[in-house]
């Protein structure tokens, strides 16, 4: 269910977004929502890649767009980017609901 909602998600925003692929991730950019995280962001990281990250960080600074990354069960990934300066800002919640039966009103 997860990579479904990952998947969507990452079409979504390379839909409005510019798109990097790394060899373990994929930033988006759109400077004309330079303050949004949801379309500007490094997502889809597969492993331990200091080097995309200080990329990711320069294309962010170059570009003056907020910094984002997601990080997603990934401690130490998580270590890392606090190393590198970032703090937790969020965390999204996917509900699902058991037996969803459409009613016609």
């Amino acid at each position: 269910m997860i990579s479904k909602i990952e998947s969507n998600d990452m079409g979504f925003t390379g839909a409005w977004s510019n798109t990097t692929k790394f060899d373990c991730g994929t930033l988006y950019a759109n400077s004309q929502l330079a303050d949004d995280v949801f379309f500007n962001k490094l997502t889809g990281v597969t492993c331990m890649s200091e080097d995309m990250v200080d990329k990711s960080i320069e294309y962010f600074r170059k570009n003056n767009l907020v910094p984002c990354i997601y990080s997603m069960n990934y401690p130490e990934f998580d270590d890392l980017l606090e190393k590198k300066g970032f703090s937790h800002y969020d965390t999204q919640y996917v509900l699902k609901k058991k037996n969803c039966i459409y009613q016609e009103n």
